[in-house]
């Protein structure tokens, strides 16, 4: 039973990469973000998705998005129709700190 809920919690954090040209607040990435799952998905599974933005930083044009492992694909999918706006998912790990380490090695 405590294996199941713990499987259940499980969190991926994804790295973004966007032009700050385009989203220049936080809160404005947020907006776009859930209005495209919202375009994307079922009314019920939208209601269900548990995301939130870990870090924003609108100099360099990286984010850091916090979300539940089922919910990885789907947010992928509402990143690829953003009109108008170079955005890319670069990397997903299941911590931040590893996800960091990664985004190191990363080739701009």
């Amino acid at each position: 039973m405590k294996q199941d809920l713990i499987k259940l919690m499980r969190r991926r954090y994804l790295a973004i990469k966007f032009n700050p040209n385009y989203i220049s607040s936080k809160k404005q990435f947020f907006k776009k973000l859930t209005t495209n799952l919202a375009l994307t998905l079922k009314y019920a599974a939208y209601q269900n998705l548990n995301i939130r933005i870990i870090e924003f930083d609108s100099d360099t044009g990286f984010c850091i998005v916090r979300t539940d492992h089922r919910d990885v694909t789907a947010l992928r999918e509402a990143i690829k129709i953003f009109d108008g706006v170079n955005l890319k998912s670069i990397k997903t790990s299941g911590s931040i700190k590893t996800l960091k380490q990664k985004l190191l090695t990363y080739e701009l």
